[in-house]
């Protein structure tokens, strides 16, 4: 394998750019969990969405 080729999981980065979880499980980040089993625990997370959707579509639109 080449390096940099995209399949070659023997180099760092690349092992955790191509190689990692698809998602993730457990995040802890100073002590406050942020992700719990697969799930965002952001308060604040469905409204924040709800908005960016909005926002998305409406420049998606040229408005």
């Amino acid at each position: 394998m080449t390096r940099g080729s995209g399949t070659d999981c023997s180099v760092p980065v690349e092992a955790w750019l191509r190689c990692g979880p698809a998602r993730a499980w457990t995040t802890v980040v100073g002590g406050r969990t942020l992700v719990d089993r697969g799930e965002p625990l952001l308060p604040g997370l469905t409204d924040a969405l709800r908005t960016h959707g909005t926002i998305a579509r409406r420049m998606q639109q040229g408005a």
